[in-house]
């Protein structure tokens, strides 16, 4: 085994002074380092920390907006522009008379040329006398961006035939019998109160009679005046089967019966008001 020397103090010394130089001796550590680069990045970032780019894109504006009636129901035609060129996709948002309604576009709409449109809305007025509609709407592009709004007004009374039904009574033995009739037809009666016991009303309860002058299929559109009033109705057949009934709970409107009749057939159409307070009321056919 090779053993590793180690030199002396003397040898040391001789070393040294054999070169001139003078005892040598470590530095002091004086704690400070030599090195005097950072390590931390001082550069001033002025870049953004999220992208700031804008995604909101254009709101459409609605450019024009007319109301008119045509046999009885509203026609409105509009148009509408857009920067981002998408209002396809959107739709037309309309309130008539309190009741809101959105057609898509294009789908929804009678007519679109890609910046201009109608759509055509049935009324209840027909033979019930004229009534004024104002209608205000608002068209919002694919992204769900809105326009300002813009209003019309028409007053329609030269729509559909039709009846007022008298109050008569409140069973099903006080009929209002109004003939032979084709659609569309509009029947307009009046609540006097509206109530209930869970169980059935107790208060207006009106019965209609009347018989099929055509075979098609018919929608009955029960609508009525008074806010926050929930009505009903239910369509039966001459023999006193119920074939169809809207009895939807809450103040929603319109209250809807479809069915297919046949001419020479005759039918009970019953209303009640369930809930809220009396007023008028209107059942469209069409």
């Amino acid at each position: 085994m090779r053993r590793l020397l180690l030199p002396t103090a003397a040898l040391l010394a001789q070393v040294a002074c054999t070169a001139g130089l003078s005892a040598w001796a470590p530095p002091a550590d004086t704690g400070a380092s030599d090195d005097t680069a950072s390590t931390t990045d001082t550069g001033s970032d002025t870049g953004p920390d999220s992208e700031t780019g804008s995604t909101t894109g254009s709101a459409p504006t609605l450019d024009s907006f007319v109301v008119s009636e045509v046999a009885g129901d509203l026609v409105i035609a509009f148009g509408a522009s857009d920067d981002d060129d998408d209002l396809d996709g959107g739709s037309l948002e309309v309130d008539v008379n309190g009741r809101t309604s959105t057609f898509a576009i294009p789908d929804a709409l009678a007519s679109w040329t890609g910046s201009a449109g109608t759509v055509r809305i049935t009324t209840t007025t027909g033979g019930c006398g004229g009534a004024t509609y104002t209608v205000t709407g608002s068209v919002v592009d694919e992204a769900g961006r809105h326009s300002a709004t813009r209003s019309d007004s028409v007053t329609v009374g030269s729509g559909a035939p039709g009846t007022t039904a008298p109050e008569v009574g409140d069973t099903i033995d006080d009929l209002v019998q109004i003939g032979t009739i084709t659609a569309p037809y509009t029947i307009c009666g009046d609540a006097w109160g509206a109530g209930n016991d869970g169980l059935g009303y107790t208060a207006d309860f009106d019965s209609i009679y009347l018989t099929v002058g055509q075979t098609a299929v018919w929608t009955f559109e029960l609508t009525w005046e008074a806010a926050g009033s929930d009505y009903d109705f239910i369509l039966s057949d001459e023999t006193g089967a119920i074939v169809g009934y809207a009895t939807t709970e809450g103040p929603a409107q319109p209250e809807i019966i479809e069915w297919f009749v046949f001419q020479g057939e005759s039918y009970y159409v019953d209303l009640g008001a369930w809930s809220g307070s009396g007023g008028p009321w209107t059942i469209a056919i069409y």
